[in-house]
């Protein structure tokens, strides 16, 4: 059975959206601006196209928006198991610059590039204290030494896919179009028609790339009501396999991703941002448990508006389900025009 959170590890959690969220007071103030551009920071799914949370809402013609957002991810498993080897143990930093221009008012393209660090990191001894600290499983993060870097996946004894230590560099490249299908008014929720292509620009035998073409398509729909704004989506992603997992067994194979988020004005400038995020296995051919359970994300933060449309925001997200998501991923972000 899936290691899930236990119930008081998830109101502990949710306590702290509760407050983070503005559970005490709420503010009209101009609108949303959210949600967070959350996407899996597991290291196999980076290579792949893995929509990020948006909103339901579009450039206007003519205009140019614009995302820096930067996430700082720990993570442990290690498993070795009939004749199968998972190993990810290691800290990775990955820079995201998002582009998103109008070409009608209902009408966009988008683009982003990643740019991604891998190292041993030093966040092992705060993480098994946080883990402590709420009764988390640790999983074996503190019986192993503190501070390693491993990113490994191999199958009776061949290697299939590695993330190489200590590299900087480039990671596949999505670009798309994004068609607001319903304008949301004061009945109808905002609907949202995205899809795009992943360029495969990532070095594939360092593990920033699958150097194949993805494909994927997706749906938002979002709705305000007062001070609150509750945005949900689903995508479905075709993705290629890399060469380095040919003849090991080991697969990829398409899946599909889920989120809802909700945001709540605390005062005219600042928003609470909560958020729940689904990510199917698209992994195949792994006989333990790393390699064949589903991702399920709680993310919670906030934003602050600093200009009419200019917004900087902060959250962290924990894994829901253990032996496969990340253990903790912090993000920093700015967002220009949105």
């Amino acid at each position: 059975m899936p290691r899930f959170a236990r119930p008081r590890h998830v109101a502990a959690l949710l306590l702290v959206a509760c407050f983070s969220a503005g559970c005490t007071s709420f503010g009209d103030g101009p609108g949303p601006v959210g949600p967070a551009p959350i996407r899996s920071a597991h290291p196999v799914t980076m290579t792949l196209l893995d929509f990020e949370v948006r909103s339901a809402r579009t450039q206007a013609a003519g205009e140019i928006g614009w995302d820096v957002s930067v996430d700082y991810t720990s993570m442990f498993q290690l498993r070795a198991e009939n004749g199968t080897t998972v190993s990810f143990d290691g800290e990775w930093t990955r820079v995201e610059f998002d582009l998103r221009f109008g070409i009608t008012d209902r009408l966009e393209v988008f683009a982003a590039v990643p740019i991604l660090y891998t190292s041993s990191g030093f966040l092992d001894a705060t993480i098994e204290g946080y883990h402590d600290l709420f009764d988390f499983n640790q999983d074996g993060r503190d019986e192993n030494p503190r501070d390693q870097f491993a990113a490994e996946i191999s199958k009776n004894g061949t290697v299939a896919w590695r993330l190489e230590e200590d590299r900087l560099g480039f990671g596949d490249v999505p670009v798309g179009l994004a068609f607001a299908a319903v304008r949301e008014d004061d009945v109808a929720p905002g609907v949202l028609l995205r899809g795009a292509v992943e360029i495969p620009v990532g070095r594939e035998s360092a593990g920033f790339g699958n150097g194949e073409l993805d494909v994927g398509i997706g749906v938002v729909v979002e709705k305000t009501l007062g001070p609150i704004t509750a945005t949900l989506g689903g995508d479905w992603a075709w993705v290629g396999r890399p060469r380095s997992m040919d003849g090991t067994g080991v697969d990829l194979e398409d899946f599909g991703a889920a989120f809802a988020h909700v945001e709540v004005g605390i005062t005219d400038a600042l928003r609470g941002l909560v958020g729940l995020d689904y990510t199917g296995q698209s992994l195949r051919g792994l006989d333990v448990r790393e390699g064949t359970r589903d991702q399920l994300m709680l993310s919670i933060g906030g934003a602050l508006r600093i200009g009419e449309r200019t917004a900087v925001r902060f959250d962290f997200t924990e894994d829901l389900i253990g032996d496969v998501s990340p253990d903790f991923t912090a993000r920093l972000g700015i967002s220009v025009g949105f």
